[in-house]
């Protein structure tokens, strides 16, 4: 899920997209289907949205091959939040899905993913930059993150970025870690270990408010489930640094995979079928609240596919 521009993006399986429209009181409006990308990549492709475009980042063919595509495509979009027509552009520098992608400064990071099924644990972060007309430029590799991060999450606050939690080897890890741009190319510094998180955890929500991170739902037992209801958050202070990760006595209304943003004061997560959005309390706890109007039920979205392809954040508005 991304929000950008007022709209909400969300991909399911298929690499069929939907978006809404953000409401003035943080409530969604109805969902609209978008035409899919190319049916050659119709499976696990990572979402990342721009105030120009909306890009599905690498992928495999839909069923049961496990084949990563180096394929990037991208719709530009309009101010009505509807897409034109998806485009294809720089390839890959290697082959990937399921990566955990965002846009940051006038940049595109995809970290981790998977090459192939027996691939969990890659570490590999990759980039490029975003041209005047929505394309991008080649992809480059930059430093590698010192933990696995399959099915992790990242959020970006200015010229930082954080990896939370991911797959190591079919196992999922606790580890958070942060890396700035530090040069001109768009390369990042050295990943640095940052709070460790309360437990293992993959396919978990993370979103960025202010400064404050929230990360909620996900498993502890990657590709195996343990599914968690939780919410936690942690503060950050004055050097972008993460502090100790607290619950919150809110928790999500089911324990699953789980996908979150954030936009305009709120924070957004999609639990099942129904996307929840909260305005923080002072403190930063929080307390969801259901959205009876954004169920994507009837959209033939493959919802737990949305929240196993959702980990992509956009910082830009």
């Amino acid at each position: 899920m991304a929000i950008v521009g007022g709209y909400v993006y969300v991909m399911g399986d298929q690499s069929r997209l939907a978006y809404a429209q953000v409401n003035p009181n943080g409530t969604v409006g109805s969902w609209t289907l978008v035409a899919p990308t190319s049916s050659a990549i119709a499976s696990n492709s990572s979402l990342v949205a721009t105030s120009q475009a909306v890009y599905a980042i690498g992928g495999r063919p839909f069923g049961g091959v496990f084949d990563a595509s180096s394929t990037v495509q991208y719709a530009l979009r309009n101010p009505d939040g509807s897409l034109g027509a998806w485009n294809t552009t720089s390839s890959l520098a290697l082959p990937t899905f399921d990566s955990s992608t965002i846009a940051l400064g006038n940049r595109i990071y995809s970290l981790a993913g998977m090459t192939g099924q027996s691939d969990v644990g890659r570490t590999t972060v990759q980039y490029a930059e975003i041209n005047a007309d929505g394309s991008l430029g080649t992809w480059n590799f930059t430093s590698s993150l010192a933990a696995g991060h399959t099915y992790g999450s990242v959020v970006g606050v200015g010229n930082s970025m954080y990896a939370l939690g991911g797959g190591v080897h079919w196992y999922s890890t606790n580890a958070v870690e942060r890396a700035t741009i530090t040069n001109l190319d768009g390369s990042v510094s050295s990943w640095s270990p940052q709070a460790s998180l309360p437990f293992a955890v993959y396919t978990t929500g993370a979103a960025v408010l202010d400064s404050t991170v929230y990360l909620m739902g996900g498993g502890t037992q990657a590709f195996g489930g343990g599914w968690l209801n939780s919410i936690y958050y942690s503060h950050l202070d004055v050097n972008g640094n993460l502090g100790p990760w607290t619950l919150s006595t809110s928790v999500l209304p089911m324990a699953v995979p789980t996908v979150a943003a954030a936009w305009d004061g709120n924070v957004y997560a999609i639990v099942g079928d129904t996307l929840y959005f909260t305005s923080p309390n002072g403190d930063g706890s929080v307390d969801v609240v259901p959205d009876s109007g954004s169920t994507l039920t009837l959209l033939g979205l493959a919802l737990f596919a949305v929240a196993m392809r959702g980990r992509v954040r956009s910082n830009r508005s």
